[in-house]
């Protein structure tokens, strides 16, 4: 698929059942559904308001939409059973944070305008965003907006600790796997910690099961090099 229009139909098909499709993309994104009709039915190209909508509800989904390249080791992934140079792969931390983030950018576009009274994007990019990140020295009531900066963070950290088990240790022995792993469960209990001191939902379930699992290989290595040790001490002896 050459094409963004193909890309974002195709992202499309895998993403929304087919009954009821261009009611749900209307509820979505306020665009008409017989706007979205002619575009599933290759009747028009892709709006830049279709993409702006629909990589903004599945930001994982949107460098692979606009460039063809999916990067899944970091979260930017394709349709299952797609995607180049590798097959595209699920890393739900990296969901988890993108969509947080994403919904965090719409709330402080909204107040960067409000402060900054420009609604006609006449301010330079650079003092626009600024604004948005600082929101919350510039906001009167934090509470919220700290609560959301909080959230974005943790999911950050919980990436990070996916990505680590992802792409990182498969790179290296079991000595400096277990290690490394280690100081991934201190940070996972940490972030579990500051989680519950704030009342914030976090979702890691996949990290934990990915955790085992290296649990169950690195202590089978150390059987495995427990028995090699005896049997190479007990032929010394013979």
């Amino acid at each position: 698929m050459e094409k963004i229009s193909d890309r974002l139909r195709f992202a499309i098909e895998n993403l929304i059942e087919s009954k009821g499709r261009t009611q749900t993309l209307e509820d979505l994104t306020e665009i008409s559904s017989e706007t979205w009709r002619k575009f599933l039915n290759g009747k028009q190209r892709a709006t830049l308001g279709m993409l702006e909508a629909l990589t903004t509800r599945w930001p994982e989904y949107a460098f692979w939409i606009s460039t063809g390249i999916n990067d899944s080791d970091f979260g930017h992934r394709s349709p299952k059973g797609t995607g180049f140079p590798r097959e595209s792969k699920i890393q739900e931390s990296s969901v988890h944070y993108l969509v947080a983030v994403s919904a965090w950018n719409v709330e402080n576009e909204k107040f960067a305008k409000i402060w900054l009274e420009d609604e006609t994007n006449e301010l330079s990019q650079k003092i626009h965003d600024t604004t948005k990140r600082n929101k919350h020295h510039l906001e009167t009531n934090n509470e919220q907006v700290n609560k959301n900066q909080i959230t974005v963070s943790l999911l950050d950290d919980l990436r990070w600790i996916e990505i680590l088990i992802d792409v990182y240790l498969p790179k290296f022995g079991y000595e400096d796997t277990e290690r490394m792993l280690q100081l991934a469960k201190n940070k996972l209990e940490q972030i579990e910690k500051n989680a519950k001191r704030n009342e914030i939902e976090i979702k890691n379930e996949s990290i934990k099961s990915k955790i085992h699992d290296l649990d169950i290989q690195i202590a089978r290595h150390h059987e495995w090099k427990t028995r090699h040790e005896t049997l190479l001490s007990t032929n010394a002896k013979i």
